[in-house]
């Protein structure tokens, strides 16, 4: 899920060599914020119950999106641009400074 568009969307799975790592992959909208949308869309096609569901997100409107979406909101904060405060105040479900954090919690 991104907020990208189809086209620069590809070029960026492709460069990272993430083509077939994501199903399915949901674009942003030049309408503005959908991702609370995308975000129902993908928990109904995969048939799961929302809070089955985690969404990662590395700010604060993805905390909210995801809380919106009845999803449990994960917050990333391992980038050097990610306001560990300002993730904080938006009340994740879980905030992780690393990939590594995350892997074990997801492995709990």
């Amino acid at each position: 899920m991104t907020g990208k568009g189809p086209h620069s969307t590809r070029i960026s799975l492709r460069r990272l060599d993430l083509a077939d790592a994501f199903e399915p992959v949901e674009v942003g909208s030049p309408a503005g914020s959908i991702k609370v949308e995308s975000i129902r869309r993908v928990v109904t096609r995969w048939t799961l119950d929302a809070s089955q569901v985690a969404y990662v997100g590395d700010s604060p409107h993805d905390v909210v999106a995801a809380r919106e979406a009845g999803v449990v909101s994960i917050a990333a904060a391992w980038a050097d641009a990610a306001s560990i405060p300002k993730l904080r105040e938006a009340e994740p479900d879980a905030l992780f400074t690393s990939v590594e954090t995350l892997s074990e919690w997801l492995s709990e």
